[in-house]
């Protein structure tokens, strides 16, 4: 059995400064498909190579390879994704899931935007955002 690493504090040549608000947690919740939806002012229309990358989700769907959606609560169950909606698309078009593990957060609108381009940006460009490639087709 492999032993497991302790967290360790890393250091920085230069002292990080921790930010003096760490805001509201979340709550982790199991959430009905029917009950999220996708906010166009700050998510894109899944495209090309998203649309390959859902296919591929579909087909190979694992709870084991899933991992919880981010999403802030709008109303009375109704809830808008900012992480996770490439994983919402495929659970629904797979037919089989009703429900999906989330971390919904408390923050105003403004917020989850905000939110979003960091988790994008932590992960390095979106390719599901870009255009067309030579030989990419409609899947």
């Amino acid at each position: 059995m492999t032993e497991l690493r302790a967290l360790e504090r890393v250091d920085f040549e230069t002292p990080a400064v921790p930010a003096a608000a760490l805001g509201a947690k979340g709550e982790l919740k199991w959430i009905n498909v029917t009950e999220l939806g996708i906010d166009p002012d700050y998510q894109r229309p899944v495209l090309y190579t998203g649309r390959r990358n859902v296919r591929r989700m579909v087909e190979g769907f694992s709870w084991s390879l899933f991992s919880p959606l981010v999403v802030a609560r709008r109303g009375r169950n109704l809830y808008a994704i900012i992480d996770g909606q490439h994983r919402a698309l495929a659970a629904v078009t797979h037919g089989g899931v009703k429900e999906l593990p989330c971390l919904v957060l408390s923050c105003p609108r403004a917020e989850e935007a905000l939110a979003l381009r960091l988790v994008e940006g932590s992960r390095g460009e979106h390719p599901s955002q870009r255009g067309p490639r030579r030989g990419d087709r409609e899947v």
